[in-house]
């Protein structure tokens, strides 16, 4: 019987010695890994960003010294306010963003100050315009709403990024949350190549953000900033209601855009409905591939542009 005991014992250390080293390994290997992709990938954001404060295109936070140039107003100006679509110039070389052609079109007529930064929400869009809305003195303000804006998910993927690049710096333990990014990783690269099988799925995510009266309640809030910011400084609001670049006759997809649209009109808020727009063209005609629901190609910045362009050329008449 001791002899049995021993050998338990024996082998239940043995069983430990290899798990432990095992641990070891991976955290090693999970380290090594993701300290190259941090150095070939730097994120785009920080912690102060993810949590609300302000970002503008290039980094600047308003109250760095670099924003302090949009403090000397010498012309109109435009604030844009929006997710990374508002920042997408595309994978093309040279290319541009909306607000950049948006800029070009007005021929340097107002000065376009672009707020968009990556995984924004509305809850992060309110926080700029809190910010910005009058330290800039803007004499419009442009929205560029996609469907996405009210899932509140991107927020937490970028929280879970910042935290292991952040332990991964600090020397701290890693495995758990370098799995959990790996698994992120994995499950968006898969979603990228399969899109016909989950854009669906996707579809349905954000369905299911504008039927929570608990998410809901968000939009209604950013929509009541703009319009007492509308009121209050008399500075007209356009909401451009971007779609999720899939079959523009889906009826969840028509069904989001619908909801957007009545939230518009139950806060007085000006839109541009962009779906009847876009359903004049083919899907693939303006957006980036095949694997991209959300980003739209340089055809579908243009069109953007245009669009909003058209609009502030109506409001400047009926201002004059």
């Amino acid at each position: 019987m001791p002899q049995t005991a021993a050998a338990i014992f024996s082998t239940a250390g043995k069983l430990l010695k290899w798990f432990l080293i095992s641990i070891l390994v991976i955290e090693i290997v999970l380290r090594a890994g993701f300290f190259i992709y941090f150095e070939k990938n730097p994120l785009p954001w920080d912690l102060c960003t993810v949590k609300g404060v302000p970002y503008v295109q290039g980094g600047y936070h308003i109250d760095d010294p670099a924003m302090y140039v949009y403090l000397k107003k010498t012309k109109p100006r435009i604030l844009v306010l929006g997710d990374y679509i508002s920042m997408h110039r595309g994978r093309e070389p040279g290319g541009r963003d909306y607000p950049e052609l948006l800029a070009e079109k007005l021929n340097g007529a107002f000065e376009v100050i672009n707020t968009g930064a990556v995984y924004y929400s509305v809850k992060e869009e309110a926080a700029v315009l809190e910010h910005m809305g009058d330290r800039v003195d803007p004499d419009v303000i442009v929205v560029g709403h996609v469907f996405n804006d009210l899932g509140f998910r991107g927020i937490r993927y970028a929280m879970m990024r910042l935290q292991l690049k952040a332990s991964l710096f600090k020397f701290q333990w890693i495995t758990p949350l370098a799995l959990m990014n790996l698994n992120l990783f994995v499950k968006q690269r898969y979603w990228s190549q399969a899109y016909s099988q989950h854009a669906q799925d996707i579809i349905k995510e954000s369905w299911q953000d504008y039927n929570d009266p608990g998410s809901i309640v968000f939009l209604r809030q950013f929509l009541g900033a703009l319009k007492r910011i509308q009121e209050r400084r008399k500075t007209p609001v356009i909401f451009v209601i971007i779609p999720i670049f899939y079959d523009f006759n889906n009826a969840m997809v028509k069904g989001i855009n619908n909801r957007v649209v009545q939230e518009c009109e139950r806060s007085g808020i000006e839109y541009i409905d962009l779906l009847d727009i876009f359903k004049q063209y083919k899907v693939m005609d303006l957006k980036e591939d095949d694997g991209d629901v959300w980003h739209p190609n340089a055809a579908g910045r243009m069109l953007i542009a245009e669009q909003i362009f058209k609009r502030i050329k109506a409001i400047s008449l009926a201002q004059h």
